[in-house]
C-alpha cells in the first residue's frame, strides 16, 4: 500500500503572522499543510506536536487508500484512539473511506495542563448555545469558556470567495467576542485545499485539527453538536454530524478534551433557548450562501439553514426581533413552501420542528398540509432546495434539476454512490 509521511511541523512568521506547517510527502507528490495566526496565539501553540497535521490529513489518507507514517511526535491517546477506533468508525459512516494503517515514530505522553477551554464559534444556533451554556454560574469553573475559535478549513463556502467571507465573518465576530467577555481566536488555513473534499463529510476532523493545533494552551475543547442524542447514528450519510457524539471524543489527547456538547438539545429547542438574547438578535449567522444575502443581511434568507431557522423563531413568536440579520420578506416568499416541507419530512430535525409546533400550539396552514400531502416529500424537499430567487435564473434548467435530483434520490444509496463513482 502507497505511504504519506507526515513530517515534523517548523513554525515561522510571515507578515506578521504566525505559521506552523508541516510537509506532507504523498505518492501524488508533497505539499505544505500551514495553519496560521496572530502572534498572540503563538503561547497556544504546540509546535512540536504532529497532532493536528495527522487528523486534518487521514480522512485524505483513507479516501485515497494510504498508510500513514508519523515523522514527528504524536500524543499515544490520540494514536490509539484513531488507530483502533476512530479510522473503522469513519469506515462506517463512509464506506468509501480505505482501512489504513498508521504508524508513529515517537508517541508523547506529554501533557501541557493549557486551562483555556474554547469553543468553535460560527455565531449559528448551535455555537450561541454552547456559550449560553458555559457561561460562569451554569458550569464548573474549570469547564466556564474562555475563548471562542473561527477558523478558515473550509467553511466558508469552498470557493474562490471563502477567504474574504472568513475575513468579513472574523471582523464581525471579534467585537461580539469582546461584548460576550470572550478572546476570539481566528486561524486561517490552507487546510481545503490539500483535501479537495466536501466540508460536510469532513467538518469533525477539519476543525478538531485546530483545536489540537492550540493544545498547550487549551486544555478543553467544546465542539457544538448538530444532533441530538437520540438521532445519533453510525450509517452511511452525507454528512457525520450523526456520528459527532462518537467521533469528537476520539480526537482527545493527553493535553486535549475534546467534548462534543449541545446534543441535549433539538436544534428547535436551541433556536428557543438563545431567541431571547439581543445579542443573538443582532447577530446570529446561520446561511450557507452569504454572497447572496441583501445589502445590510447578514443571511441570505432563502437556504435552507436559514429557512429552518426563520421557521423556527416564528413558531416560538421571535421572528420580528431578528430583522437586523434576517431579510424577512424573502422568507414570507419561500414560507408556504418550506411549510409543506416540514409538514412530512421523515429528518429528525423537521420532526423537532413538528413536535416544537405542538408545544406551541402552531399550526400548519391547510394549502400547505394539503399540498405536503398530494406531493412526495423528497420531491418538496428538492424544490425548497433548488427554486430561485425571483430573476437570478430561467425556470426550465431549474426543474429539470429538481426532477432529475428527485428521481435519482429514489436509488438506492449504495447505487447512487457507484454510479457517482462511474459517472464522475
Amino acid at each position: 500500500m502507497s505511504i504519506m509521511k507526515i513530517m515534523p511541523p517548523a513554525l515561522s512568521v510571515q507578515d506578521g503572522r504566525v505559521r506552523l506547517s508541516a510537509e506532507i510527502i504523498m505518492p501524488t507528490g508533497s505539499q505544505t499543510l500551514w495553519f496560521e495566526c496572530a502572534p498572540r496565539v503563538q503561547p497556544m501553540l504546540d509546535v512540536t506536536s504532529c497532532d493536528a497535521f495527522v487528523v486534518a490529513m487521514l480522512v485524505r489518507a483513507q479516501h485515497e487508500g494510504w498508510d500513514i507514517e508519523v515523522c514527528g511526535p504524536m500524543s499515544a491517546r490520540l494514536y490509539y484512539n484513531i488507530s483502533h477506533h476512530y479510522i473503522e468508525l469513519m469506515r462506517h459512516c463512509a464506506p468509501g473511506l480505505h482501512k489504513i494503517g498508521i504508524t508513529a515514530r515517537y508517541l508523547s505522553r506529554a501533557r501541557h495542563d493549557g486551562t483555556g477551554v474554547i469553543a468553535g464559534f460560527s455565531a449559528g444556533v448551535d455555537s450561541f448555545c454552547t456559550v449560553a451554556d458555559h457561561a460562569a454560574g451554569r458550569v464548573p469553573p474549570e469547564y466556564q469558556l474562555t475563548h471562542l475559535l473561527m477558523n478558515n478549513v473550509g467553511s466558508h463556502g469552498q470557493n474562490e470567495h471563502d477567504y474574504a467571507v472568513f475575513l468579513e465573518r472574523q471582523q464581525r465576530l471579534e467585537p461580539l467576542a469582546h461584548a460576550l467577555g470572550l478572546e476570539l481566536v481566528a486561524v486561517n488555513s490552507n487546510l481545503d485545499a490539500l483535501l479537495g473534499m466536501n466540508f460536510q463529510l469532513t467538518h469533525v476532523a477539519r476543525n478538531a485539527a485546530v483545536g489540537l493545533l492550540l493544545q498547550k494552551g487549551i486544555g478543553k475543547y467544546m465542539y457544538s453538536a448538530a444532533y441530538h442524542y437520540r438521532d445519533c447514528k453510525v450509517i452511511p450519510t452525507p454528512a457525520y454530524g450523526d456520528a459527532d457524539a462518537l467521533l469528537v471524543p476520539m480526537l482527545s489527547t493527553e493535553s486535549l478534551e475534546c467534548i462534543d456538547t449541545g446534543a441535549q438539545y433539538t436544534r428547535f429547542e436551541k433556536s428557543a433557548l438563545i431567541a431571547d438574547q439581543p445579542l443573538v438578535q443582532q447577530n446570529l449567522d446561520v446561511c450557507v450562501s452569504p454572497v447572496m444575502a441583501p445589502s445590510g443581511k447578514v443571511n441570505c434568507s432563502r437556504c435552507w439553514k436559514c429557512l429552518r431557522t426563520q421557521a423556527s423563531l416564528e413558531i416560538v413568536g421571535k421572528l420580528q426581533n431578528f430583522s437586523a440579520v434576517f431579510d424577512l420578506d424573502t422568507y414570507q416568499a419561500y414560507r408556504w413552501l418550506y411549510l409543506c416541507y416540514l409538514a412530512r419530512s421523515p429528518k429528525p430535525m423537521a420532526a423537532d420542528i413538528r413536535t416544537g409546533m405542538k408545544e406551541y400550539n402552531y399550526r400548519f396552514p391547510l394549502s400547505a398540509r394539503l399540498a405536503a400531502y398530494v406531493a412526495p416529500p423528497l420531491l418538496v424537499e428538492q424544490i425548497v432546495l433548488k427554486w430561485p430567487m425571483r430573476g437570478t435564473q430561467g425556470c426550465v434548467p431549474v426543474v429539470l434539476d429538481i426532477l432529475k435530483c428527485y428521481l435519482s434520490g429514489l436509488l438506492p444509496l449504495r447505487l447512487r454512490r457507484w454510479l457517482r463513482s462511474k459517472l464522475g
